[in-house]
């Protein structure tokens, strides 16, 4: 099995690869199972790592689906925590997932709630990408 996170040769780059968390039917489901793999890629972490200057996100060319529920448990952090724009500067996305996809993924995270917060996160603070 792959590693589900490297970096590239210059260190600025973390490599975030989805086919350890495809099933045998090729998708990536469930919102639970996207948020064990954002922790087993640290994506919290490299949210506010400054020495990282780009998040690629590799999705298996032969992947069938990745499901909004994992992706919102993956990535939906994120976008709340970087904005939309931030976001888009800091991750890529290559492989078998469409940018269609990756938008309306990064539309549905900033219209969900926060829980903790208890408002809306589609104003959240300001950080370096965003």
């Amino acid at each position: 099995m792959r590693e589900p996170i490297t970096q590239d040769r210059s260190g600025e780059t973390r490599v975030v690869d989805l086919e350890p968390y495809m099933d045998e039917l090729r998708v990536c489901i469930g919102r639970d199972h996207g948020a064990r793999a954002r922790e087993n890629t640290g994506l919290d972490r490299l949210d506010f790592d400054l020495s990282v200057g780009r998040v690629l996100v590799l999705v298996p060319t032969d992947a069938w689906d990745v499901s909004s529920a994992f992706w919102m448990g993956m990535f939906g952090p994120s976008v709340r925590r970087l904005g939309a724009a931030g976001f888009r500067a800091r991750y890529e996305f290559r492989g078998g997932i469409h940018r269609e996809d990756v938008e309306a993924g990064i539309e549905e995270a900033l219209l969900e709630q926060d829980p903790l917060a208890g408002s809306p996160a589609a104003d959240p603070p300001r950080h370096p990408w965003g």
